[in-house]
């Protein structure tokens, strides 16, 4: 990626970082892995909207939205979050970790307790 696009707000700290994944490594599995890193962390984003209705990094300056995410404030002891299980909160707390190499990785998101897509047998 050479071009800085998309909405701020939902960038992977190891974007806002400058860490680039695909063209600083040329390993295919390593771009791979760094790239899905990334999409889960949006996707913490995304449900961490959906379940409170604002975004975990907001501010009306995007230089503070970028600064809410290297320093990784959330408050998971919001009101809106009161009502959601403990699974819940861990799995959004999996999928926002800054350190990519212990976010959840698709497969184990999709296996997650508080999802309900694990299947025995599988």
């Amino acid at each position: 990626m050479l071009t800085n696009t998309g909405n701020p707000a939902y960038k992977a700290p190891e974007i806002v970082e400058g860490n680039e994944y695909t063209y600083k490594y040329y390993i295919p599995t390593l771009i791979h892995f760094l790239s899905e890193k990334v999409d889960l962390w949006q996707l913490g984003v995304i449900v961490f909207e959906g379940l409170t209705g604002f975004n975990p990094f907001y501010s009306p300056n995007i230089k503070q939205v970028l600064q809410n995410i290297l320093l990784l404030e959330v408050n998971y002891d919001c009101e809106q979050l009161s009502k959601i299980s403990e699974s819940g909160k861990k799995f959004l707390k999996q999928l926002l970790n800054k350190d990519p190499t212990k976010r959840l990785s698709a497969m184990q998101a999709y296996k997650h307790p508080w999802i309900g897509c694990t299947r025995s047998g599988n």
